[in-house]
């Protein structure tokens, strides 16, 4: 099986089985699977693929009619990056929903309370990008 190298510092380097669950356990790293996001269901599966004090990149596979809660970021921005599929994101500013539908990219700010949903009949994948502080979620 293939080898990944990722690097995320000078200092630090994970190998893996490009196949097998991530494991990170380098200066700064923080191991994280579903259990660990409580955005995750049955229907909205998330892989971390690099974690790191100052940013996340995570694979989220959402299957026909997931979706995640709604809820917001405190520091850091979301950015989705679609690679399959048609994903919907709905945000709420100032009492008013707006819906929608990403084919390729899309950010949303700090604060911003948001969820995300598929509303197609195949799954939907995105590669995850959060940077900008301190991750949480703070569910709306």
């Amino acid at each position: 099986m293939p080898l990944h190298e990722q690097t995320e510092r000078a200092d630090t380097r994970v190998f893996r089985d490009a196949n097998a669950p991530v494991d990170y356990c380098g200066k700064g790293q923080i191991q994280m699977n579903d259990e660990d996001i409580p955005l995750a269901n049955q229907k909205v599966v998330y892989k971390i693929l690099l974690t790191t004090d100052d940013y996340a990149v995570a694979q989220t596979t959402v299957a026909p009619g997931g979706e995640t809660q709604w809820h917001h970021h405190t520091h850091v921005k979301d950015r989705f990056l679609v690679v399959k599929g048609v994903l919907t994101v709905e945000t709420r500013i100032a009492g008013r929903t707006v819906s929608r539908q990403v084919r390729d990219h899309y950010t949303v700010e700090p604060g911003v309370v948001h969820h995300v949903k598929n509303e197609t009949a195949g799954d939907v994948v995105y590669i995850m990008v959060q940077s900008g502080g301190a991750s949480d979620i703070v569910l709306a």
